[in-house]
């Protein structure tokens, strides 16, 4: 993946969650959350941390936050 700006967009149960990601900054991290957005491995994905104005964390295929690709 090229430097850049790309912006996902996940459909939640509360409304939609954007997310900006710079591929200038972490091309092979942008590179692998795309891939696996496009493969729909976070469908159905639980978000199980939320600090407002700080984080949201989700990915661990268990909802636990311990781990995943």
């Amino acid at each position: 993946m090229t430097g850049g700006a790309i912006t996902l967009v996940f459909e939640t149960d509360v409304g939609e969650l954007g997310m900006t990601l710079d591929a200038a900054l972490a091309p092979v991290t942008v590179t692998r959350i795309v891939q696996l957005a496009r493969a729909g491995y976070y469908n159905g994905m639980v978000v199980h941390r939320v600090v407002p104005g700080f984080v949201t964390q989700f990915g661990a295929p268990q909802g636990d936050g311990y781990g995943g690709p």
